[in-house]
């Protein structure tokens, strides 16, 4: 839960962002003056949220769930989500295969 005072509100697209609530059923719940702003179902529970401000006043929120996945968005736009797990997988069999002839390799 990440929990924003008035006096330092953080503008998303028609309102501020007062509180960013993420909960065991994957949901992510964006709230503005008492009223739900949005919400954006993600997957399984949900273990961290991060809320960036970029230099231009843009705002963009960054969640974690049980599963490895890690979902970066907007109020309403979808930027860009990693499996953490399937990365950590191809780096892995890269590193396997670079070093591999012949050789064990494991990171």
């Amino acid at each position: 839960m990440e929990d924003f005072s008035e006096e330092n509100d953080v503008l998303i697209g028609y309102g501020a962002l007062d509180l960013a609530v993420g909960d065991c059923d994957g949901v992510v719940t964006l709230f503005s003056k008492q009223k739900i702003l949005s919400k954006r179902e993600l997957g399984s529970a949900i273990t961290d949220i991060v809320v960036y401000n970029d230099l231009v006043g843009g705002c963009e929120i960054i969640a974690g769930d049980m599963n490895g996945i890690v979902t970066s968005f907007q109020q309403h736009d979808a930027l860009w989500k990693i499996n953490i797990s399937e990365e950590s997988s191809k780096l892995t069999t890269l590193a396997t295969i670079q070093y591999g002839y012949g050789l064990l390799a494991s990171m």
